[in-house]
């Protein structure tokens, strides 16, 4: 869902009409926090290296010069955007800084600094990719700027800023972190119109945003159908597992259960021979009343013991436990 005013990218109407709009006077004076802290610090690298002499002075020296006792800890530097010009083009800088990040903000995107890094750095992200840009002041060795015959008092090969910036764009290669390739490199001269040049560099990184954004999900896609398709054969693999397992189970209840039947098998036939046994006790000739009535009495005995009618129950009871 787009947020309030912002433009839709994927639009290419929405897009071209919004983009001849912008105006770059309407950045003037009216900057981000980024901008506000690049200025800043400048101003704070700037007191830094015009005392920047001192740090090899005695002490006794740097006291007179200065009269204060000069420290070191205020050389500590903070991150800021990659912006680096002359003081008279800074501020032109700025406006063409300013707009593009507004700019970028506008279609979706998001410029930081990353302060993770130690140079100075100007990150931007647009449609999932990762951007990097560095805005500076063209710079040419004093030789090739003055005229035949002029002579300054200055070395030769000493660079000086020329008034025209500079504007190069990398993008990060997808799946490459780190690895970037230049997108686009616009130059902005005294005379040029700054609106054009940042509407064609706008056009090339939509262009370029959208292309990769459509390889990402792509291969998100992939990924995804690739997820997909491993958590199925884990679920297919779990369901054989889980079938196994039942099989073996099944298999080693069905063993126990026919064990369990030979044993009642067997009691069965031994009981058989035990009152077969018995009977023959019972009918038992050429013995005295006595004989008779003790062997009787023992015939009782182990008929009790060997007893059918228990077996019966042992083998319902059993059946029953079989069929839960």
């Amino acid at each position: 869902m787009k947020s309030n005013g912002a433009i839709d990218i994927y639009d290419e109407t929405e897009f071209y009409s919004w983009v001849k709009m912008i105006n770059v006077t309407l950045a003037e004076k009216n900057y981000c926090n980024m901008i506000e802290e690049h200025s800043s610090e400048m101003n704070n690298r700037k007191n830094i290296n015009k005392d920047k002499y001192l740090e090899n002075l005695p002490f006794s020296i740097r006291w007179k010069l200065k009269g204060e006792i000069y420290t070191y800890s205020n050389g500590t530097k903070t991150v800021i955007l990659d912006i680096n010009t002359s003081e008279k083009t800074r501020d032109k800088a700025y406006r063409v800084m300013s707009t593009f990040i507004s700019c970028i903000s506008k279609i979706g995107g998001r410029v930081y600094v990353d302060n993770m890094q130690n140079d100075d750095n100007t990150m931007f992200t647009l449609l999932e990719s990762r951007y990097k840009c560095s805005l500076y002041e063209k710079q040419v060795k004093l030789r090739d700027k003055i005229k035949i015959g002029e002579r300054k008092m200055r070395p030769l090969y000493e660079l000086e800023y020329t008034g025209d910036l500079c504007f190069e764009v990398f993008g990060e290669e997808i799946n490459k972190k780190d690895t970037w390739e230049l997108l686009q490199t616009i130059e902005f001269y005294k005379s040029d119109t700054i609106e054009s040049k940042l509407i064609d560099l706008l056009c090339k990184l939509r262009e370029d945003a959208i292309s990769k954004k459509i390889i990402i999900d792509q291969e998100m896609a992939k990924q995804q159908q690739e997820r997909e398709k491993e958590i199925k054969q884990w679920e297919e693999e779990k369901i054989r597992e889980d079938q196994a397992h039942k099989e073996k189970e099944k298999l080693l209840k069905k063993q126990k259960m026919q064990e369990k039947i030979k044993n009642h098998i067997d009691k069965w036939e031994n009981i058989n021979k035990v009152l077969e046994y018995v009977n023959d006790l019972r009918h038992m000739s050429g013995i005295s009343d006595n004989e008779r009535k003790l062997i009787l009495k023992y015939c009782d005995y182990v008929e009790k013991i060997y007893s059918k009618s228990e077996f019966y129950k042992e083998i319902l009871e059993f059946y029953q436990k079989s069929e839960l």
